[in-house]
C-alpha cells in the first residue's frame, strides 16, 4: 500500500499499445502535476518530457534497449558497466553514470555453511525472461538441490511476470 502522501497517476496504458492518445494522457498528466524531476525508464519519453520543465533522469536497466530520445535527458543512469559501455558504443554523445542496482553484499553478513533446520527459502524478483535473468538455471538448481535434499525442504517463490512465464511454471511443474 502507497502512503496516502504519495499521489498515484494512471495513464492506462495497455501493454504493448502504440496509441498516440496514451502519450497525450501522459504528457498532460506530467503537466498538471508539474514536477521538479522526473524519473523514466524508456529513451522514447525524452522528447515528450522535455517540454514539461522538470529535469529529467533516465535509467537504462539493460543493454540493447531503444535509445532514440536518450540525448534529451538531463542525466542518465546505466545499471552496471556492461550497461554503460553499451550506451557509449551506440550513443558516444551521452555520458551515463553506472549506479549500480543490486545489492551490497560485502554488507551482509555471511551465514554458516550448514543450512538452517526446516525448509531453505530463497525469492527471485524479476521480469520473466529466462534467457536475460536466469530463471530457467534457478529451476535446474533447485532440481538438483531438491535431488540432495529431499522434497520439501526448499521453496523458491518468484515474484514478476513477463513472456516466459508459462514456460517456466510448465518447467517447475
Amino acid at each position: 500500500l502507497l502512503d496516502p502522501a504519495v499521489a498515484l497517476h494512471r495513464v492506462a496504458r495497455p501493454p504493448g499499445s502504440r496509441n498516440p492518445v496514451h502519450l497525450y494522457r501522459l504528457w498532460r498528466t506530467v503537466r498538471a502535476c508539474r514536477p521538479d524531476v522526473i524519473h523514466a525508464h524508456a529513451a522514447s519519453l525524452g522528447p515528450l518530457l522535455a517540454g514539461t520543465g522538470a529535469r529529467t533522469l533516465l535509467t537504462v536497466h539493460d543493454t540493447g534497449l531503444p535509445t532514440r530520445g536518450v540525448r534529451a535527458f538531463d542525466a542518465v543512469v546505466a545499471v552496471s558497466a556492461a550497461v554503460q559501455r553499451d550506451l557509449a558504443g551506440r550513443r558516444p554523445a551521452v555520458a551515463a553514470r553506472v549506479v549500480a542496482n543490486g545489492i551490497d553484499f560485502a554488507a551482509i553478513a555471511t551465514r554458516p555453511q550448514q543450512p538452517p533446520p526446516g525448509v531453505l527459502r530463497a525469492v527471485q524478483v524479476s521480469r520473466l525472461v529466462a534467457a536475460k535473468k536466469g530463471q530457467d538455471i534457478l529451476l535446474e538448481a533447485l532440481q538438483r538441490v531438491l535431488a540432495a535434499r529431499g522434497a520439501g525442504t526448499v521453496s523458491v517463490d518468484f515474484i514478476g511476470d513477463g513472456p516466459d512465464r508459462d514456460a517456466l511454471e510448465a518447467r517447475a511443474r
